[in-house]
């Protein structure tokens, strides 16, 4: 067996290779974890949006004159930021049983039916829905409004 001189001193094509291998494995591993930092990244963005937009629609609907037996249709925010749909769900009002004892105790103590039957008690829940574009993030959340 002959040993190799200092002058042809190197690395072998397969100890090459290897490398080459073992570099494009953690290149991989990297770019991997870059792709899902951003994508959780536009997430949380869609995210804090849609809690913002949530929170100015609420806001917008309680500023808004009551309205007797009213429709989703007549609570609207003309002004919902780019990349958000805000709509009502439903607006529910008070039963005239459920307030026998001077308190609303749950959500079951409101019901969507209003009319001569079921007269508007002057204490309305509206159901809010906000989406985000794209569908990343959906918020609810509901407002009780009162008549003056």
């Amino acid at each position: 067996m002959t040993s190799r001189r200092d002058s042809e001193a190197g690395f072998t094509l397969v100890e090459l290779l290897l490398a080459i291998v073992v570099l494009a494995i953690g290149a991989t591993a990297i770019l991997g974890a870059l792709r899902l930092d951003v994508n959780i990244g536009r997430m949380q963005r869609s995210l804090a949006t849609a809690e913002l937009a949530l929170g100015s629609f609420a806001e917008h609907v309680k500023a808004e004159s009551y309205i007797d037996c009213a429709l989703a249709s007549d609570y609207i925010w003309p002004s919902a930021p780019a990349g958000v749909t805000a709509t009502i769900v439903e607006v529910a009002y008070l039963r005239n049983t459920a307030f026998a004892d001077g308190k609303v105790t749950s959500e079951d103590d409101f019901d969507v039916n209003c009319g001569p039957g079921d007269p508007d008690e002057g204490l309305q829940l509206v159901r809010l829905r906000v989406d985000s574009s794209g569908a990343t993030a959906a918020l609810e959340t509901a407002v009780i409004k009162r008549s003056a």
